[in-house]
């Protein structure tokens, strides 16, 4: 929904996959028809539509695999047209990798977190709350990072 939505943050999932045999959670993949081809939501005529996207994947993920994620970039990239664009991955604490990839006025349009020995969770710090199921104790704090990335703060 792109005429809705601005940006979007995804935690432990990705790109658009329709494929059999998919391993993971039964069910989680639901590949309906569409009237719209790859080509045609990748032209320049949509670029200008579509929301910024911050992708969060745990790289040992068993229930999602984390290649969900890099393909999901990789789709992002494609609909930008930021085909050659390369990001310099930067260290974060505690095991963190972060890729940004920039707009030509500079402003991200896409980043991901690939976290290094995480499953399938939300990642939260002891400053932004109090972990629950699925939650998962980090040096980041995910709510607070998506807000900051919705421009929010």
């Amino acid at each position: 929904y792109p005429d809705t939505f601005s940006a979007g943050a995804i935690l432990g999932a990705g790109g658009y996959v329709c494929q059999s045999g998919y391993k993971g959670i039964p069910g989680f993949v639901y590949c309906p028809g569409t009237s719209r081809t790859q080509k045609e939501l990748t032209s320049k005529k949509h670029r200008k539509k579509w929301p910024r996207m911050s992708f969060w994947h745990g790289v040992d993920d068993k229930n999602v695999s984390y290649d969900t994620m890099l393909l999901g970039v990789a789709q992002w990239k494609r609909a930008y047209g930021i085909f050659s664009q390369k990001a310099t991955p930067m260290e974060m604490p505690g095991g963190i990798i972060y890729e940004a990839y920039r707009n030509k006025w500079g402003k991200i349009i896409l980043e991901s977190y690939t976290l290094e020995r995480f499953a399938h969770g939300i990642p939260y710090s002891d400053t932004c709350g109090t972990g629950g199921p699925w939650f998962i104790k980090s040096q980041l704090c995910f709510a607070r990072e998506a807000v900051r990335f919705f421009g929010i703060r």
